[in-house]
């Protein structure tokens, strides 16, 4: 039976009068705002959905990165977590924050990862997007203040653009476009559409067990059937504006936790599978030698260990040092090791002993050594040893001639830092 039967005081259905109440309460700009709003919002949606693609897509890419790289939990791989904490500790403003995390870098190196794992996913599949987008702009904020705060002019430095770029996110969230949460809860919530099928009234009294003959039992006093005074459809006078019933809806508040929750959990499961898959692949591609550096570290001997830095003033800078096996004078600095250790062609790696920081010796010919400090200029990355007798840093591109230490590519302005190191009776010295 249709609500179009049911006639109310005053000539009006009572699906007229309940909209007409509902809309009483509701004041007559509330549902415009609120269209206005979701239009604005999902114009925002589609307005960002390239920045939220490219942002999502960049922070996925690293952290599967990061976590496909046996080298970058490999301390003795210039690329390492480890290594470039200690490179950046040196130069950042926030080197204290880093130095507590040099005590645990794999850990660190991993939560990194993850995080920007879970960043780029909470994005693209618009989960928590504001708290993803905080997470991308923290993230994006302490990798400027380690990596470019030095970069000169500021705009070459990536780092700080993306911390800008997350504010729109931060701000607005992802407009509730290309959304798992809002897919789910639409369908987890989804309310099933009422069928009505409409009868005659004669067809409803001819079945109704009150009816005797042309009576109603139920009324008693031998009462007519018939609408108007049928309790089955009869409409109290005094109800002039509907009552709203609220029941316990324990099912909604189920579905309603498990559109919540459940977006979050397949997040989170589809992270875990992520990360598990791209570092097994990355082990097993991975090949013997993970990363080009100098042919071996010097070993320091007992006696080298022993050896204390002298006192005499810095010597000047040459373009290369070259040490006489025979010299008569005790060199003044610190035994960095044995140059039996490097033969002519080869190059070792080893700590700076003015600066603690790492480094490279290069024995191109008898009696020449030339050494330079491993650190970018740029933006204190450490650089790499190639096989074409160049160094190149990882982080921005920048290459330097080997034999010299110049710039051969940018963006670093200057060329990399010369250490004096001289031979005395076989055993090399960092000269102060």
């Amino acid at each position: 039976m249709s609500d179009q039967n049911f006639v109310a005081p005053g000539n009006q259905s009572f699906s007229t009068k309940r909209a007409r109440a509902v809309a009483a309460t509701r004041g007559p700009s509330g549902p415009t705002i609120r269209t206005r709003r979701g239009v604005q919002s999902r114009s925002f949606g589609s307005a960002i959905v390239v920045l939220r693609a490219f942002l999502g897509t960049t922070f996925v890419f690293a952290g599967l990165q990061k976590l496909a790289n046996p080298a970058f939990f490999n301390p003795a791989n210039p690329l390492s977590i480890q290594s470039q904490i200690a490179a950046f500790n040196r130069t950042s403003p926030i080197s204290s924050l880093l130095a507590i995390a040099s005590h645990a870098p794999v850990a660190f190196g991993v939560l990194i990862a993850l995080s920007e794992l879970a960043i780029g996913l909470g994005v693209l599949f618009g989960v928590l997007t504001r708290v993803a987008a905080l997470g991308g702009m923290f993230l994006s904020t302490l990798f400027f203040l380690s990596v470019t705060y030095h970069v000169k002019p500021y705009y070459y430095g990536s780092d700080i653009v993306f911390v800008f770029a997350w504010t729109p996110l931060v701000i607005k969230g992802d407009g509730g476009l290309f959304s798992l949460p809002i897919y789910l809860r639409g369908r987890l919530l989804k309310a099933p559409k009422p069928k009505y099928v409409e009868i005659t009234f004669d067809d409803l009294s001819s079945n109704c067990v009150h009816k005797d003959g042309d009576f109603c039992s139920k009324l008693g006093n031998e009462v007519n059937c018939g609408f108007e005074v049928c309790p089955l459809t009869h409409l109290q006078p005094s109800r002039t504006t509907p009552v709203a019933v609220t029941p316990e809806d324990y099912e909604g508040d189920r579905r309603r936790l498990l559109a919540a929750v459940l977006p979050i959990t397949v997040l989170s499961i589809l992270e875990g599978g992520l990360a598990n898959l791209s570092s097994s692949v990355g082990r097993a591609l991975a090949p013997r030698e993970v990363f080009r550096s100098a042919s071996k570290p010097l070993s320091l001997t007992e006696k080298m260990a022993k050896a204390t830095p002298g006192n005499s003033t810095t010597n000047t800078t040459s373009a290369s040092t070259i040490s006489k096996q025979n010299l008569a004078v005790k060199p003044k600095g610190v035994a960095i090791g044995p140059s039996s250790s490097v033969s002519v062609g080869q190059v070792a790696s080893f700590s700076d002993p003015k600066t603690g920081g790492p480094a490279y010796l290069l024995h191109p010919k008898a009696d020449i050594w030339d050494a330079f400090s491993a650190i970018c200029p740029h933006a204190g990355c450490t650089v790499m040893y190639e096989p074409n007798n160049i160094f190149a840093c990882p982080c921005h591109g920048s290459e330097f001639n080997a034999d010299s230490g110049m710039v051969i590519q940018g963006p670093a302005a200057v060329g990399l830092s010369r250490i004096n190191v001289v031979d005395f009776q076989g055993q090399l010295y960092v000269e102060d």
